[in-house]
């Protein structure tokens, strides 16, 4: 058995709640706020204020196509004919990636909370490369797909994250011991239009989850100054 087939999440994940309509994590009567949100609201991530309304909602509804197609592909459910042909490019850029580093994904969208700072977020994918250079086919390793720039989104405190919430939410088998993922390197996986793909490592993954840390702080301390703002008007 690989450890990628041993994965096991904790109980506590499934008390985390998703509404997709809103976008927005609770466990239980408890709201987390995500980690793009924090990234966003702390100015990491790039503010696109300055784009036109009808182009952002054009690639966002692409870069959504892009991710459902990618993860109808690696759970094998993919039915080509459906695939817009608006998508097709960046599905071949997904496929061409795992192709080349032989990427075996082990968990797919996965969503998960951490206990201690209380922030959510959704995993785009955990795995193990069996045909990349350097890389141990047994080690687990954290993947974000993006469309769009890994920058403009602040993809290494991003992936250092949700390698952590990953970590605090496996359960230690014999075969995976969940430390291994604070000390392997993350990865962002940017699909472009051509069919090509940008591969961008991120290895200190302990010095950005403490940024993010602190990320996570200012932006309680945001929230809090709005809360009674709104108060004493």
């Amino acid at each position: 058995m690989t450890p990628a087939a041993a994965l096991a999440l904790q109980p506590g994940t499934r008390a985390l709640r998703f509404d997709a309509a809103t976008h927005t994590y609770a466990v239980g009567l408890m709201p987390l706020p995500s980690v793009t949100q924090v990234l966003k609201a702390v100015g990491v991530s790039r503010d696109w204020s300055d784009v036109p309304a009808e182009i952002l909602a054009q690639k966002r509804e692409i870069g959504i196509a892009a991710h459902l197609a990618a993860h109808f592909y690696d759970d094998g459910t993919l039915a080509a004919s459906t695939v817009d042909p608006r998508v097709e490019p960046y599905l071949q850029s997904w496929i061409g990636f795992r192709e080349f580093t032989g990427f075996l994904p082990a968990l797919l969208e996965t969503r998960l909370h951490h206990p201690g700072m209380f922030v959510a977020g959704t995993l785009d994918r955990a795995g193990c490369f069996t045909k990349f250079d350097g890389h141990d086919p047994n080690d687990l390793h954290i993947v974000d797909i993006k469309c769009g720039e890994p920058d403009d989104a602040g993809a290494q405190w991003q992936t250092a994250a949700y390698a952590e919430l990953l970590a605090v939410n496996l359960e230690k088998t014999p075969f995976l011991d969940p430390l291994w993922l604070r000390v392997r390197p993350r990865y962002s996986v940017q699909l472009l239009e051509s069919g090509r793909y940008k591969l961008r490592r991120y290895t200190d993954t302990f010095t950005e989850w403490m940024e993010f840390c602190a990320f996570v702080t200012t932006f309680r301390r945001q929230h809090a100054r709005r809360s009674r703002q709104s108060v004493t008007r």
